[in-house]
Formats: C-alpha cells, structure tokens, sequence
C-alpha cells in the first residue's frame, strides 16, 4: 500500500508540473472560446498581453501577409503615413523608357533563388505577435493564418485555466494536488500501521534506537578507557580499528534501522534534527577508524574524544 502510494505521489507531482506549465497558455485553435478568453467583453482597452513571441514569419515572404503583419505591428495610423511617404519617394517614370528601343531585346534572366539566399531568408524570420504585444482580435487572425495553436500571455486567468481556452488544464492540476493529499495519508496512516507493529512485536518503540545508542555510548567509554592503559601505539590503533568497526557493523546501522518509530515519536522535524547530530558522530567515528587504519594515532585518538563530545548532544535529541 505504501508503494502505491509513494507512486500516486510521482504521478501527480508530474502531471501538476506539466499542468502548472500551462497556467499561461492559451489554446487560440478555437477561435470563440479563445476569443472570449483573451478579448476584453466591454468594449474597453484592456488587453491580454504576449510573454512571449508568438508566430513566425518571413519578411521576404507573401507580400499581403507581410503587409497585413506590418499594419498591426506598426498600428493603421503609422502604417498608412509610411505607405504614403514611400509613394512620394518613388521616381516618375520616364517618358523614353515606355518607348520601344532599338537594341536587341534581352532575353528572360531565370533569377531562381540561390542556396545562400534561401538560408539567408530563414534566419532572417520575424515573430508576427511581439512580447508585450496586445492580443487583438487581427492578431489572433494573423496566428490562426499561420497554424499558431497557442500563445502565452502575461495575466493569469484561473477562468480561462480550467475552462476550454485553457484545455482544462486547471482541473488537472487540482487532480494532481488531491492526489498529493491522498498519497501522503495513505503514507502517514501505513507508517502509524507499522509503528504500532513494532510495538506488538518489539515493546516500547523507543527501544530499538535507544538501545543501540546505548550500545554506541558503552563502546566508546570502554575503549577510551582501555586505551589509557596502553602505550604500544600499533595496539591502541589496532584497538580503534576493531571497537568503531564493531559500532559501525552492528551499532549504527541497528539505530538507522528504528527510522520508522524515531519519526513517529519525533516528527520528521525531529527526526532530522537527531540524524544530523548522530550523522556528526559517526563522521568522527569513521575518520578515528581512518585514522588509526593509517597507523595516525594522534588523529584517531583526537576524533574519538570529538565524537564522545557529540554523544550528549544525541542523546539530546532521542525521544525521552
């Protein structure tokens, strides 16, 4: 039950990620729902506005389209005062140049478009909507032209999340958060199950931990007052090497073991907060192990005064 669990749990922490990615996109393939969502209803100015550049295009491309592009980018107002100045700048045609001339006619040049040229035209696409655009209703039919399924604006809208110009990615998202909350009851309740199985079986759930803690505590004072009766430095590294290595074989992995019980006693807050201490201490006891494997005496024997300092601050932390 509690795999199923842990796997409800991946599953909608996945499906809410993709899901909140869309919180700001918007599905522009079905034009009324999309308009609806996206034009303001009152007639007003307020806009959605692009995040992000929507549709490409390219300039050298359909003359109407580019024309069409340019009007709404620039604005009708600008858009026509340029056209007139570029009418004033044309030059006049010459009277002589209609007329016919005597040389021999030039043949038809085939001005196909190079290699160069056509990559030259597909770097140089534009985007048709820019950030910070208004999404007008010409803009929208600019996209449409083009296949733009979607677009995403700077405002978020929860009615259009959950409704059809969201794809109805808002109710998946509130899925995927229920089924975080079921995934961590079922969790919670099955790691109650197990606590009170130890209990059954094993007594007081304490037990476990604080007996392997008390184990760990009797070794180090056992060996550092063994050590002080020898003077042979390759005894007393042999001494180190063989105590810890017993606390780290049987000892400490018995105290990990008790985890269950541990953060049905402490909470996960105090579960973490005895791990790091004790993850203190057995740094200690691994470098004295280290240490006196290397035949460095001095340096195993100031680790194993540091992790005997530690102790108190576990036993601290151990459920009273």
């Amino acid at each position: 039950m509690k795999m199923l669990a842990y796997l409800l749990i991946t599953a909608s922490l996945i499906v809410g990620a993709i899901t909140a990615s869309t919180a700001y996109l918007v599905d522009i393939g079905t034009p009324d729902a999309a308009n609806n969502a996206l034009l303001p209803a009152d007639g007003s100015d307020n806009f959605a506005k692009l995040s992000s550049p929507a549709g490409k295009y390219d300039p050298h491309g359909d003359f109407e389209l580019v024309q069409a592009i340019k009007r709404y980018q620039d604005g009708e107002d600008t858009y026509q005062e340029e056209q007139e100045r570029a009418v004033e700048l044309m030059p006049a045609a010459d009277a002589s140049d209609s007329e016919g001339s005597s040389g021999p006619e030039l043949e038809a040049l085939d001005m196909q478009p190079t290699g160069e040229t056509l990559l030259a035209r597909r770097e140089a696409v534009l985007p048709i909507g820019r950030t910070g655009d208004r999404v007008t209703e010409d803009l929208l039919g600019l996209l449409r032209e083009r296949d733009v399924r979607s677009v995403r604006v700077s405002k978020f809208s929860a009615e259009r999340w959950f409704g059809k110009a969201g794809r109805f990615m808002g109710w998946g998202f509130l899925a995927s958060a229920f089924g975080l909350f079921v995934g961590a009851m079922v969790v919670r309740r099955a790691t109650k199950q197990e606590i009170a199985a130890t209990r059954e079986t094993g007594g007081d759930e304490r037990a476990g931990a604080s007996a392997a803690f008390a184990q760990i505590n009797n070794a180090l004072e056992t060996l550092q007052r063994d050590l002080a009766g020898v003077r042979e430095p390759r005894v007393r590294n042999a001494m180190i090497v063989e105590r810890i290595g017993v606390i780290q074989r049987d000892y400490a992995p018995a105290f990990v073991a008790d985890r269950p019980a541990l953060i049905g006693s402490l909470g996960l807050g105090g579960f973490a907060e005895l791990m790091d201490r004790f993850a203190a201490l057995e740094r200690q006891m691994n470098r004295a192990w280290s240490a006196a494997a290397d035949e460095h005496e001095d340096e195993a024997i100031t680790s194993l005064y540091r992790a005997l300092a530690i102790m108190p601050e576990v036993a601290q932390k151990l459920p009273q």
